[in-house]
């Protein structure tokens, strides 16, 4: 209990540190960014530590740690007096805003307590799957502190994976001293805790202007932004309550046989459901891709609330609190852009939105540097979330370029925003410079998709935000009739052409016989390059429609004529979205139909965005029962839930055309990744959609619809609530150190680990190479933060790309244990730099051990470490 008051504390310390620079960055959020602080604070002082480590001025320690809380703090204070007003305007903001920061400070301990009871309680500790892998990347960043961080399974060599996130939570650890067992739990569910937390402030400043009046605090607002941590992390997807009625006999075989699930199947002889263990696997598995010859592909498509159920400490979960930090950074610039509206003063847009309101250039200047750094961060943190934030965050500033743009200036508008997203995207590269001069991965390359997901697979994944997600794109239906009238005959034939070329050139493609590679980059550069070569035939209109149907009216079309009906069907949800968003936009651009001066009787006389404008916009919905006024704040929002929607649908149907060749069974990466992505942004997305469909859609439609969306929400948290009381024993003892299952089952193998936690700095232990996925392997070097010359081998490949190095090293080790000659163990030794030599069940198994082979380290070795059937030798 004193290690979870102490890494709440801890990261306490980091959202207060980081409260100053937060409160004057987020200044167009009503929340100021507060449930994103702790992020914020870890990122920016992770990040420092690992940039000064990178050029040897520090290592990572508890003195570093201060060091970057200190200096975020001064940096913070500097900020705030010199953008924010100082002191004062933030002691009044906090005074005034108290309710709702007492919300979200008990809504953050509620989450990290729950999580970290469900983990105390889990049946299995730090002993399966990839947790072993994740535990030994941790220990290793915190024993060494070298930065690089050496890899704990292939000593000499730096880590060669996706690690700022493991240092950022190491950087915790080492600032409140908490052993490793324990820091690994509270380090996992600290991320449950924060994505909870953050997602609830995003839906809270999506919201506030559509549930009451300006004002604060806003209790409404509040109690439906608990939406977002329900849809992102508390819910499963629809496959989960299939396993439900599975498991318990229930439902139908026609309903089983036509999900199609892998893990649910019906026996066709006798109609018997299977039994199986980790019944809750299956939800992670719902997609199934086929090969040539029709044998099963497993892909992975996991869900948040699965991630924290399975307890891997991975790559995409580690990011998921920053990613939502960065979905914040992308809000509160288009917030900034719609607070500028009433001034129209800029002429370009180098500088990001949120500071195109400050009396000064300089918080622009700063913002694009944290920006940049936030960008930097995520590719280092998880590779797979840079291409994504950084669309969230440029499509968010294109839009914003758009509507704020002076009247008669638009293409210095969109000049502006392209130098800027160079600017940010090269800035974020260059920043990551010393993680990629070292990184090395498997992926080959963009390959083109041989596979197609299932339908009914699809929509058992993302059925229920699509229950939200269509009729919100659905109600902008009016709207984007009223724009299509403006669209010119000329435009329509270009865009017709277009097609038809598209048609013709993929035709060939797919026939010319080149390797999928070739064809993905060729379809990618034609699929880029045709509308940019044809919009010189529109002439002065928008060529918005010819990017639009080529970006998805492309893929519609070859998804039918390819019978690819996933494809279609993303592919149509998403040209509706992008004409709901240009519509929308539209209207806001210079010369659009937007209401720059309404009367006061149209729209009510408030401020539309925090320490903002008074401007407003009438909206005008299909759905709408009658036209009623909306604040620029809600349409920002509306904007902000239609982009999102069309950037996750864009991941979605991206990984049925194109996926990345990685050493991993055909999709089963990029599935994984994309819709792990998807999932995040569709949640948020949805709780914006609820709130605005259930107050502008007529009745006769709003009952039923929330009526299913309800129905749906609860069975989709049934399998959460089982499945947690299945993988947990809440009735039993709690085990804060995760490592306590060895202590109990291999009593002398955890001595010897004990006994290696307790010497200083970092050595080298050999040990036998470990098997993937065995709980016990490698621990010696894992559990410790020491290294080895060969953990699990065969994810040193998936790190590295190349099996050389292990290749080289396994005859090495084999050569050291078996050899009956101990000059030549110890020239061995000497070569490759070991320290010690573990004599255990498993060495002595694996390599048939006995007599000589074992004498031999006598000779020239000290037994250092004793215990049962465990010897380690030291020299």
């Amino acid at each position: 209990m004193l290690s979870f008051a102490l890494w709440y504390l801890t990261l306490a310390l980091f959202g207060l540190a980081a409260l100053p620079l937060g409160w004057t960055w987020f200044r167009h959020l009503p929340d100021r960014g507060w449930g994103l602080l702790r992020p914020l604070g870890l990122l920016l002082v992770g990040f420092a530590v690992w940039l000064a480590g990178s050029f040897g001025l520090l290592r990572l320690s508890a003195g570093s740690g201060i060091a970057g809380l200190v200096a975020l703090f001064g940096v913070g204070v500097w900020a705030l007096h010199r953008w924010g007003g100082g002191w004062e305007p933030l002691r009044l903001w906090l005074r005034e805003h108290r309710t709702l920061l007492i919300a979200e400070e008990v809504l953050f301990l509620a989450a990290f307590a729950f999580w970290v009871w469900y983990r105390i309680h889990e049946s299995y500790g730090i002993a399966h799957t990839e947790q072993p892998m994740d535990f030994a990347l941790f220990n290793a960043i915190r024993r060494g502190g070298e930065i690089p961080p050496n890899d704990p399974w292939l000593s000499g060599f730096a880590i060669s994976y996706y690690y700022l996130g493991y240092l950022i939570m190491a950087q915790v650890a080492a600032l409140n001293g908490v052993i490793s067992g324990i820091a690994y739990n509270l380090a996992f569910t600290s991320l449950a805790a924060m994505a909870s937390l953050g997602v609830f402030s995003l839906g809270y400043n999506l919201i506030a202007g559509e549930t009451a009046p300006e004002g604060s605090p806003r209790p409404r607002a509040m109690l439906v932004a608990l939406l977002g941590p329900l849809l992102l992390l508390g819910i499963s997807n629809l496959t989960g309550v299939l396993t439900m009625l599975y498991d318990r006999s229930m439902g139908p075989n026609a309903l089983f046989q036509w999900a199609r699930i892998n893990d649910l199947t019906i026996d066709p002889a006798t109609g018997e459901r299977a039994s199986r263990s980790w019944w809750w696997w299956a939800a992670s598995r719902t997609l199934s891709d086929f090969g040539p010859d029709g044998g099963r592909i497993e892909v992975i498509d996991e869900f948040p609330f699965f991630s924290f159920l399975l307890g891997d400490m991975h790559p995409h979960v580690l990011a998921l609190p920053f990613v939502l930090l960065g979905v914040t950074v992308a809000l509160n610039g288009l917030r900034g852009a719609f607070a500028s509206l009433a001034a129209r003063q800029r002429e370009g847009v180098l500088l990001p939105p949120e500071s195109w309101t400050a009396p000064r250039d300089g918080l622009g200047r700063l913002a694009l540097g944290l920006a940049a750094v936030l960008l930097g961060a995520l590719y280092m943190m998880n590779t797979w979330d840079f291409p994504t934030l950084a669309a969230v965050l440029l499509g968010t500033w294109l839009v914003a370029a758009l509507v704020a743009a002076p009247p008669g200036s638009l293409r210095p508008a969109l000049t502006g925003w392209l130098k800027a997203a160079v600017l940010r995207i090269f800035g974020a590269m260059l920043l990551a410079l010393p993680f990629s001069v070292g990184f090395r991965s498997q992926a080959q390359g963009i390959r083109f998709s041989p596979f197609s997901t299932l339908p009914q697979h699809y929509l058992l994944m993302f059925g229920l935000f699509w229950l939200v997600l269509v009729p919100l794109v659905l109600s902008q239906a009016r709207r984007v009739a009223e724009t299509l009238r403006t669209v010119s005959g000329r435009t329509v034939a270009v865009i017709t052409a277009m097609l038809v070329i598209d048609g013709f050139a993929l035709f060939f493609l797919l026939r010319s016989g080149v390797n999928e590679g070739v064809q993905a980059l060729m379809m990618a550069a034609f699929w880029v390059l045709i509308p940019f070569g044809l919009i010189a035939l529109t002439g002065d209109e928008d060529p918005t429609p010819l990017a639009i149907a080529q970006l998805a009216g492309l893929p519609l079309v070859a998804g039918l004529a390819a019978q690819r009906w996933t494809t279609a069907m993303v592919a149509f949800l998403l040209i509706l979205t992008l004409l709901a968003l240009w519509a929308r936009v539209r209207a806001l651009m210079p010369g659009g139909a937007r209401a720059t001066e309404p009367s006061a009787e149209m729209v009510p006389t408030r401020p539309a965005i925090a320490g903002g404008s008074q401007a407003a916009v009438l909206e005008d919905v299909a759905l709408e029962e009658a036209p009623r006024p909306i604040s620029l704040l809600g349409e920002s929002s509306l904007l902000f839930a239609l982009g999102l929607t069309a950037i996750a649908l864009l991941l979605t149907m991206g990984s049925e055309i194109f996926y990345i060749e990685d050493g991993f069974p055909g999709r089963m990466n990029t599935i994984f990744k994309l819709y792990y992505q998807a999932w995040t942004l569709m949640a948020i997305a949805s709780v914006f959609g609820l709130v605005y469909l259930a107050r502008r859609a007529p009745t006769l439609l709003r009952v039923p619809w929330l009526a299913l969306v309800g129905l749906l929400v609860v069975a989709s948290m049934w399998y959460p609530a089982a499945a947690l009381t299945s993988k947990a024993n809440f009735n039993g003892p709690a085990h804060w150190d995760g490592r306590y299952w060895m202590q109990a089952s291999n009593p002398d193998r955890f001595a010897a680990i004990e006994w290696l936690n307790s010497l200083p700095g970092q050595v080298v232990i050999l040990e036998r190479p470990g098997d993937q996925y065995n709980s016990e392997h490698s621990a010696l070097a894992g559990w410790t933060g020491h290294s080895t010359l060969v953990g699990w081998g065969a994810h040193e490949l998936q790190w590295r790309g190349t099996y050389d190095e292990v290749a080289l090293r396994e005859p090495v080790i084999q050569n050291i244990y078996q050899s009956t000659d101990p000059a030549l163990a110890r020239v061995l030794l000497d070569q490759w730099n070991i320290d010690y030599v573990a004599v255990t069940p498993l060495e002595i198994e694996k390599y048939g051990l006995s007599g000589r082979q074992l004498e031999k380290f006598n000779e020239f070795m000290t037994p250092v470490f004793q215990q049962g059937s465990v010897t380690i030798y030291g020299r």
